[in-house]
């Protein structure tokens, strides 16, 4: 019996060929693509895979693929396998090991096989080489992180030279403030040498002479420890003497610029916890800055009160305030409106952190040719706090 099967084995030829020309196709691919069973056995791995790992094909074919899979990702490869076993399709990145022992970072696109009845039958998955960039992109980042710490090294020298020049700057205050106990001290102390016959008004004499003596111990404490940028001691300070110290320090500089300094201070604000020269360098600043924004003529105000369980301190000024995009970033390191005067940028910056570091908040408010207002805001001290000399 005769039968025709020329157009039958004409289709059989051209399924060939279409099979061939796909096979081809993917052995020519520039990615690597590998196919495993249900056991997730490698049965496929074209050219590209196996030039990726260094491998021959038979040294790949009928091995588990966990085998290639480096230890810090196996944990990951067995959750994929799971979610493959599922149905879920993925891209993730993983690390394989090379032939030569070297790591093999891939992005990995996998899609799970079923079979007509719905049973899982396998993967197929295509990988990319992305060893290269990996490494750059940690690279990369080992030069920021250190780029980072150079920037931070050199930033806080910075704020230290700014910390040591806003101590300048305080220098002939300082030597007031310290004067005044040791002239207090040399008349108590030749006045109790007229009474050495009562003892009582000589021992309270000897007293007033040990408060001033721990006063200037305090002032050249804490200078010495904001210089060094330590941690610094704090107690519960009266706000408004602060302001007026800070005022007496800088009223000769506002003067000579023909500007007017004045207070207008709460008399029953409660006590904050604080170190007041550290306070006072704010302050002083903050005056400094008001001052060279006026005109001849201009005036400075300092205002206390309270505010809930906060004590605010602000500092205005009538001079040439500050533009919108200043505003926003006055209180960026190194930004300045002033670098053609001297300024650093460093200023406002160091004055943020001080009251920071006393927990507190300071924002300013300024329009161009409208004054500038600088609002510090500082918690009220808890009198049952313990040890805090007062």
């Amino acid at each position: 019996i005769w039968r025709d099967i020329t157009e039958q084995k004409r289709s059989q030829e051209s399924l060939r060929e279409s099979e061939e020309r796909y096979r081809r196709l993917v052995e020519r691919m520039n990615t690597g693509m590998a196919v495993v069973n249900e056991n997730f056995i490698l049965t496929y791995a074209n050219d590209k895979l196996c030039e990726m790992g260094g491998y021959a094909r038979e040294e790949l074919i009928g091995r588990p693929a966990i085998e290639f899979v480096s230890e810090s990702s196996k944990t990951s490869f067995r959750e994929q396998i799971a979610r493959r076993r599922a149905g879920a399709r993925d891209s993730v990145e993983a690390t394989f090991i090379r032939a030569d022992g070297r790591k093999l970072v891939v992005m990995q696109s996998a899609e799970p096989l079923f079979d007509s009845s719905g049973r899982f039958r396998g993967s197929f998955a295509v990988m990319t080489d992305i060893t290269e960039q990996k490494q750059a992109r940690e690279e990369l980042e080992e030069h920021r992180d250190e780029l980072e710490l150079r920037v931070e090294t050199s930033l806080k020298r910075l704020r230290r030279s700014e910390r040591l020049a806003s101590i300048g700057t305080l220098a002939s205050g300082i030597a007031h403030e310290i004067n005044n106990p040791l002239g207090m001290i040399q008349l108590v102390a030749e006045t109790a040498l007229r009474f050495t016959d009562d003892p009582e008004r000589v021992e309270d004499m000897l007293g007033q002479i040990i408060s001033d003596v721990t006063r200037c111990s305090h002032i050249v404490k804490s200078i010495l420890r904001f210089a060094k940028e330590q941690p610094s001691e704090k107690w519960t300070t009266d706000l408004n003497d602060i302001i007026r110290r800070s005022l007496d320090l800088t009223r000769e500089y506002a003067t000579r610029h023909g500007v007017t300094a004045m207070e207008q201070l709460c008399e029953d604000l409660p006590p904050v916890l604080a170190n007041p020269t550290e306070l006072e360098l704010v302050f002083v600043n903050l005056i400094s800055n008001a001052v060279n924004a006026c005109e001849p003529g201009g005036s400075v105000r300092l205002d206390t009160e309270q505010t809930g369980d906060r004590v605010r301190a602000v500092v205005r000024d009538d001079g040439c305030g500050m533009a919108e995009e200043h505003v926003e970033r006055v209180f960026e390191p190194f930004y300045t409106t002033r670098l053609e005067q001297g300024g650093t940028g460093l200023g406002l910056s160091t004055c943020h952190g001080i009251v920071a570091d006393h927990a507190g908040e300071i924002a300013i408010e300024s329009k161009e040719r409208q004054g500038t207002t600088v609002i510090i805001e500082l918690p009220i001290a808890d009198m049952r706090e313990e040890g805090v000399p007062a």
